[in-house]
């Protein structure tokens, strides 16, 4: 063999380990990308940015938030649906992802197919509250008025399927009353106009009306988690005020391409479960009335499975649809 031949005999066994080394490389050995579905500046947008930099360090590598608002989750769901299936993109998908079967006319995806389900993220309960000047004292007494005049009393909520929207449906259906909902273009102008007294009854995340406690601008009658929400520990549970097994959440959760390495659903997993652990982590999401709660992806695919059911009747019952 010739020295030149010697040469590129060399060259082509360096590269083709290279090759192999890379191929075989230990996820993750280049920056993740998480994209979020809400605009900056949202409770979703800033949980995501709290735990970014714990969960960088705890993968090695950076952790990039791409902002993909619009479509109720359904625009950062098909961006990631279309990424590579190489484990390096993730999205965060919210209460509505359960909702979009039912609630849509048609989706650019298979919701369960299409995704790989990686990590739970977080829950908080909702409230429903009203405005000091309401006659309402207690969540009998809005049930009451409603019985007397259904559809009378208007209720905000974020918009259409929202987790404020959903928990108002939810609400109706277990009190067996009907209200108007007026859906608002998100959290922030409907709790405006309900702290202006413009509308009587607000469906709300519980961190809103805990932070209008001292002012005394609204007035929370109820939480629709399990137990009492530690923003409002003296206002009762729907379940508590004769409505047993009364539970509703709204959500967010981490999903990929389906297809994708099943190391890199397994470490991301890992990662937020310890990300949300660390004690500047967990004071700032107990600050803001979030409770992670660990799920292996399997878990939380049967728990998508089934708010997607509970969600498709009170859809199908409530007639909501969006275009």
């Amino acid at each position: 063999m010739s020295y030149r031949a010697m040469i590129v005999a060399a060259a082509l066994s360096v590269a083709a380990g290279l090759g192999v080394s890379s191929a075989n490389a230990e996820w993750p050995d280049q920056p993740v990308h998480w994209i979020v579905p809400v605009s900056p500046g949202g409770a979703t947008d800033v949980s995501a940015r709290i735990i970014q930099e714990a969960v960088s360090k705890i993968l090695g590598q950076p952790v990039i938030i791409d902002n993909k608002p619009g479509g109720s989750g359904v625009i950062a769901t098909e961006a990631v649906v279309n990424a590579p299936k190489t484990g390096y993109d993730f999205a965060l998908i919210y209460t509505s992802h359960a909702a979009n079967p039912s609630m849509l006319k048609s989706l650019p995806y298979d919701s369960v197919k299409d995704v790989s389900p990686v990590a739970f993220f977080w829950r908080a309960p909702l409230a429903i509250s009203v405005h000091p000047s309401q006659p309402y004292q207690t969540l009998q007494d809005l049930i009451d008025a409603a019985r007397v005049d259904p559809g009378s009393i208007p209720i905000a909520s974020g918009g259409i399927g929202t987790g404020g929207h959903f928990a108002s449906e939810l609400f109706q259906h277990a009190a067996g009353i009907k209200l108007q909902h007026i859906p608002y273009k998100g959290a922030a102008p409907a709790t405006t106009d309900a702290i202006a007294g413009n509308v009587p009854v607000l469906s709300s995340n519980a961190s809103v009306p805990g932070a209008q406690l001292e002012p005394g601008q609204l007035r929370p009658l109820a939480v629709t988690g399990a137990e009492r929400s530690p923003l409002l520990p003296d206002v009762p549970t729907i379940a508590e005020l004769g409505y047993p097994g009364f539970e509703y959440y709204e959500w967010i959760a981490f999903v990929g391409p389906a297809g994708i390495p099943q190391e890199a659903i397994d470490k991301m997993n890992h990662a937020i479960s310890e990300a949300t652990k660390q004690p500047d982590v967990a004071a700032r999401f107990k600050e803001m009335g979030l409770e992670h709660v660990d799920m292996t992806p399997a878990e939380l695919q049967a728990f998508i499975d089934n708010e997607t059911k509970k969600l498709s009747e009170i859809i199908k019952e409530a007639n909501i649809t969006v275009e």
